[in-house]
């Protein structure tokens, strides 16, 4: 099907180090196939490493719309939500992976804590500081309420979730 051909394009042009015709081939591998979560993830990726995080998310939300239940998209939507300037969706989207997967890394871990205290206008002792160009202008009291809100949120998300057995 010429889903499956743009999506081999996308992977030959990037092993060829073609990023611009990789991310083409890629978006029209999602936009022809139905729901595809590989080809989302690929998206993300590609679009990551060109600098592109913004969109980057955009595609990873699509794929993780696919398979809610993956923790290690969540920290990659973190890192790109990060990059792309919006710290407390950064927040949000670690706080959601951890909620996914207590097991995580201890350095995910870490940086959430570290982000955490960056919004409280703390400054990490254990974890390097993030640049204060990154993070966003909002008042201290403007960021504890974001991040109660999205608390609150990822909370009755996971009363949603049935459990495993």
């Amino acid at each position: 099907d010429s889903a499956s051909v743009f999506c081999s394009l996308s992977a030959l042009y990037e092993d060829k180090g073609n990023l611009d015709d990789a991310i083409e081939s890629a978006r029209r591998c999602c936009h022809l196939g139905t729901a595809n979560f590989d080809a989302e993830d690929r998206l993300s990726k590609l679009l990551a490493a060109r600098g592109d995080h913004r969109e980057a998310a955009a595609a990873l939300e699509r794929a993780m719309a696919l398979q809610p239940r993956r923790a290690e998209l969540h920290v990659r939507l973190a890192d790109c939500r990060r990059e792309a300037g919006d710290l407390m969706g950064a927040i949000a989207a670690l706080q959601a992976a951890v909620a996914i997967d207590q097991n995580l890394p201890s350095s995910v871990h870490q940086q959430l804590k570290a982000w955490l205290m960056t919004c409280r206008g703390d400054v990490p002792t254990d974890v390097p500081a993030a640049s204060p160009a990154a993070a966003p202008s909002v008042s201290a009291a403007d960021r504890r309420r974001e991040i109660e809100r999205r608390r609150r949120e990822l909370e009755g998300q996971r009363q949603d979730v049935p459990l495993r057995k």
